[in-house]
């Protein structure tokens, strides 16, 4: 099975002065390069927006900051013991938790934490509006009843 061709950013430079300098049809020009009449209008098309810099090495996409950094604090937290993915599953177990911890960081969008925990923009919103269910009110008024119950049978549950 063949993998994937990587192209380097000279080759890619090449195809697209080339593609933009010819009198020859753009679909000739990727046939004999060997690459895909697609892939050659994609490269022109980021050569056009960002330039040499829409290339960067080994057909990688440009890593913006907030990636590299997220890059290193995965290389951290797999150098820790125990595998986070493993974990995940015991950190949050409601989406409740998750929208709290979510409002603790706030250093990152609304909508890539909601992608990566794995719970919906609008539920976080909705959170937000109110973060006290109404089950959870229910589960507080039997609560406090179940509590003063068991106080006026003097420590004594169950039936008798």
């Amino acid at each position: 099975m063949k993998g994937r061709r990587v192209y380097n950013q000279e080759f890619k430079l090449d195809a697209v002065e080339l593609a933009n300098s010819s009198d020859k049809p753009i679909t000739e020009i990727a046939s004999d390069l060997g690459i895909s009449y697609h892939l050659l209008c994609k490269w022109r098309y980021k050569y056009s927006k960002e330039g040499k810099e829409g290339f960067s090495g080994q057909g990688n996409l440009k890593e913006n900051k907030e990636f590299k950094t997220f890059r290193k604090k995965t290389e951290i937290v797999k150098g820790r013991k125990g595998h986070i993915k493993k974990s995940f599953g015991h950190l949050f177990k409601t989406p409740r938790e998750k929208y709290k911890f979510m409002i603790n960081h706030k250093e990152h969008s609304v909508e890539q934490m909601c992608r990566v925990l794995w719970v919906s923009i609008s539920g976080y919103y909705g959170f937000l509006n109110n973060p006290v269910s109404r089950r959870d009110l229910e589960n507080a008024e039997l609560t406090l009843l179940i509590k003063k119950e068991y106080e006026t049978s003097r420590g004594v549950y169950g039936s008798l």
